[in-house]
């Protein structure tokens, strides 16, 4: 059954940005956050890793952005970094793994501004991860707006589209069609989803071999 939500979801998801190197992308990434910021709306930047979190509040400052890091290593902090969240102009930069089960609440002023801007760096290995984060904004009839950032260097395309990635990297020069771009990146998370999936079904097998082959043991035993 589709359960339907409590109020009608109004987010505004953007079309996604794809671009041939990173740096190309940071470049681009940070612009955006600077004029999201200049509107005095609320900004989640979504991050694969700590690491790019860390790499991401760095850029951030040095263009005099001031942002919080959610990224499961200061839990003294984090319950009120996700209060504070929701306030205009706050920029939160988060991993997948941080602020799970925490709504952000918006102020007044947020609302007006248009709600919270969530932006992911790049794309997860699973849709559901992506699904996830941008479902942080537009809660509970809340406005608000979802983007996502994508590249050919990107560790989704450099993993589990390496032929197709090489390929484009060798293209120096060349303008690449960003749906192309697109296209390459999405191809590798359903890779990286099919072989999640394989190695789920693999543990689960295990398991239930060992399941029978203990019982036996248990059966001596007795």
């Amino acid at each position: 059954l589709r359960i339907p939500t409590h109020k009608p979801c109004i987010r505004e998801e953007l079309p996604s940005r794809y671009f041939r190197s990173e740096s190309e992308k940071w470049e681009a990434f940070v612009r955006d956050i600077q004029e999201a910021h200049e509107t005095g709306r609320p900004i989640l930047v979504g991050t694969r890793s700590v690491a790019i979190s860390e790499r991401v509040a760095k850029m951030l400052f040095d263009v005099g952005l001031h942002c919080r890091i959610l990224n499961a290593t200061r839990l003294e902090e984090e319950a009120m970094i996700v209060a504070q969240a929701g306030e205009p102009g706050r920029i939160t930069v988060a991993t997948n793994m941080a602020g799970r089960g925490t709504d952000i609440k918006l102020s007044k002023a947020s609302v007006e501004a248009g709600g919270l801007y969530v932006v992911a760096t790049e794309l997860h290995e699973s849709k559901r991860i992506d699904r996830q984060l941008f479902g942080r904004c537009a809660r509970q009839g809340d406005p608000g707006t979802s983007r996502s950032y994508g590249c050919v260097e990107d560790e989704l395309a450099r993993r589990f589209a390496p032929p197709i990635s090489r390929y484009l990297l060798k293209l120096s020069g060349s303008l690449l069609p960003a749906p192309f771009i697109g296209w390459t990146l999405k191809r590798g998370q359903k890779r990286a989803e099919k072989l999640a999936s394989q190695r789920r079904k693999a543990v689960l097998a295990n398991d239930l071999w060992l399941e029978r082959s203990l019982a036996f043991a248990a059966d001596k035993r007795a």
